[in-house]
């Protein structure tokens, strides 16, 4: 990459940055650590796109050791656009329209908003939806030109066009050599799967270059799932039984109905006797509420303790401004009694409200402001010589120390 990209792919180890190829990003097998919520929108000061962020690399921490482990790292996918463009010379966009869509006759996809309007297609696109529980109804997710997501996202199409995407991976035809149709499915790591998150009669995934390969009741099935807010979507396909299934779903629920209707129709295909069938229905009904249980499950380290130590400063003393190379800038203000940082210029637009705990410490609840679901964060001040010089907030976890440190700038 480092080759190719002299100027652009530098990481913050120089070993490393000599070493990552492009087959190590396409199998997020790189070590970097996902940092979502580092890249900015068009509707920041400064919005991101695929060079900037390709060059933004160097400022992200890692989270593991080289090709030690499988970490999905979207932002390596938007990396290896500005490696198209810059290698071609042609827009990302163009490239795949004119390399995979025409040849595949997929005129029902785009890339982005500025595609689907230069396609005069604007009004075939379908609306995202999240669940307003408490009011018993649905709220639409608005749809943004995202160009921080080329890539990884932003691509619009319909089931039947994305059905000849998966007849030529079956069928091994253009656009692809068998050569490159091989590498395609040959895996490059493995991604344990949690017991909660594991399915019946199935082995861990191993994944390839975006795509997943696993064996389901002994035989090889090949796919990828798809999540933003408001859409869901499988594709996967059974390449010995010349089978496959594409579904696209606009709500944050569909998810479910999507997996049932997956397994219950490979079941099919695979002449899996009725007495022997897993009900999917009733389990990813029960996988739905185990996953509702756990959001409500409290996180005692991020709990105000009973003997709560004073931080040796008025909260208050936190506002101000913060910044960290690889997040860019954090606004932290005193809005209503609480501390609060408006994160809405980021891809997927956020709040963050921040608890004191006890002395340094604090929660940041995490607010998303499209799919109106919370999680809290830890976060953390240092203290020099009276005042608030850094805001440390749990944004990845499993990288040394778990916490992005922003520094005060004012």
């Amino acid at each position: 990459m480092s080759k190719l990209l002299p100027d652009d792919f530098v990481l913050a180890d120089p070993q490393l940055t000599r070493d990552v190829t492009i087959e190590d990003i396409l199998s997020h097998r790189t070590g970097m650590a996902t940092h979502d919520e580092s890249y900015l929108s068009i509707r920041a000061k400064t919005p991101d796109n695929a060079k900037s962020m390709t060059r933004n690399l160097r400022h992200l921490p890692f989270a593991e050791p080289f090709r030690s482990k499988m970490i999905y790292c979207n932002i390596m996918y938007t990396v290896a656009t500005h490696l198209i463009e810059t290698v071609t010379g042609e827009k990302y966009p163009d490239f795949v329209r004119k390399r995979l869509w025409e040849p595949l006759g997929m005129t029902n996809t785009f890339h982005d908003l500025p595609g689907i309007e230069a396609g005069n297609a604007i009004d075939r696109k379908a609306t995202g939806y999240r669940s307003d529980k408490q009011n018993a109804m649905h709220v639409a997710i608005p749809a943004v030109h995202q160009p921080e997501g080329q890539g990884a996202g932003s691509v619009y199409s319909s089931a039947g066009d994305y059905a000849k995407w998966i007849r030529a991976l079956l069928k091994r035809k253009v656009p692809f050599s068998e050569t490159v149709q091989k590498d395609l499915v040959t895996p490059r790591s493995i991604d344990p799967t949690e017991d909660k998150y594991a399915l019946p009669f199935h082995s861990d995934p191993l994944y390839c270059l975006g795509l997943y390969k696993e064996s389901y009741r002994g035989h090889t099935l090949i796919g990828h799932d798809g999540a933003v807010p408001g859409f869901k979507a499988k594709m996967c396909y059974l390449p010995k039984h010349d089978w496959g299934i594409v579904i696209f779903g606009n709500t944050e629920l569909s998810l479910y109905a999507i997996y049932t209707l997956t397994y219950v129709l490979i079941d099919e295909v695979l002449g899996v006797p009725a007495a022997d069938r897993v009900d999917w229905a009733a389990f990813f009904r029960q996988q739905h509420e185990n996953f509702e249980a756990e959001d409500k499950e409290v996180d005692l380290e991020l709990v105000k303790p009973e003997r709560s130590e004073p931080m040796g400063l008025g909260l208050e003393s936190v506002v101000g401004h913060y910044f960290d190379p690889g997040y860019k800038e954090l606004v932290v203000e005193w809005k209503e009694g609480k501390l609060v940082a408006d994160c809405t210029d980021r891809c997927f637009p956020f709040m963050l409200t921040f608890e004191h705990l006890t002395g340094t410490m604090f929660a940041a609840e995490l607010h998303d402001v499209w799919e109106d679901e919370s999680r809290k964060l830890k976060s953390e001040v240092r203290i020099v010589d009276g005042q608030v010089v850094s805001l440390g907030v749990g944004f990845e976890k499993d990288i040394e120390g778990g916490l992005i440190w922003f520094h005060r700038v004012k």
